[in-house]
């Protein structure tokens, strides 16, 4: 069960994860939105929704890549 001090921290460390990887975002996605999935707050569920996402196109993305590598 989570206590409003771990859902805090969780909403807390989504935020630094969202200044420090600002500039990468989109590759650090998934780590951005486990943290704002804790969240109580609405603003940060609506991000934890784009979040999830751009997780998703990032990781579309990658395999995309390998498999295209793969197959030249």
């Amino acid at each position: 069960m989570f206590t409003p001090w771990r859902l805090w921290l969780h909403q807390q460390v989504g935020h630094a994860l969202e200044e420090v990887h600002a500039g990468r975002l989109m590759e650090h996605a998934a780590e951005v939105v486990e943290h704002f999935t804790q969240s109580m707050d609405r603003e940060d569920l609506k991000k934890a929704l784009e979040y999830d996402v751009m997780a998703a196109q990032w990781s579309m993305a990658m395999h995309a890549y390998g498999e295209g590598v793969s197959t030249s």
